[in-house]
């Protein structure tokens, strides 16, 4: 799923920069306002000074965890998302984000089912899209 590459993505960036996994550093949701909003709650025991939230929406409800804790962004804690939904440019602050491709990952998706029925093999192919970071202020 896209969490778990995520996921992966993170260990991948700690080991590269030799810093220790620290499991009370993750927290779970599911990409909703909501689960953000918890998940941070959670996480500000850990006082972090910066956080990468899996969705543009999960990071919303982490700003708001944040504001209601007295706390400040970018200035006690940095964030970045992650899709670059249209609301993230006028958030406030508005939201540094990763952007995905989504016309081409919809068109490559579409692409590769047909590839698949078309030639019966049920084998699903996995291609990797470049994405962009998009700073704002956060």
């Amino acid at each position: 799923s896209a969490g778990e590459d995520r996921y992966r993505g993170y260990r991948r960036a700690l080991e590269a920069h030799a810093i220790t996994y620290d499991e009370r550093l993750i927290a779970e949701g599911n990409y909703s306002q909501k689960s953000g909003y918890t998940a941070m709650r959670i996480l500000l025991a850990q006082a972090p000074d910066a956080v990468f939230v899996s969705s543009d929406l999960m990071a919303f409800g982490a700003q708001r965890a944040i504001r209601e804790a007295k706390l400040r962004i970018p200035e006690d804690i940095a964030m970045v998302g992650f899709d670059d939904i249209p609301e993230a440019a006028i958030a406030e602050p508005p939201l540094t984000t990763i952007h995905q491709p989504i016309e081409t990952l919809g068109f490559m998706a579409v692409e590769l089912l047909q590839e698949a029925i078309n030639q019966n093999h049920g084998v699903v192919e996995s291609r990797v899209l470049p994405v962009e970071l998009v700073v704002r202020s956060t």
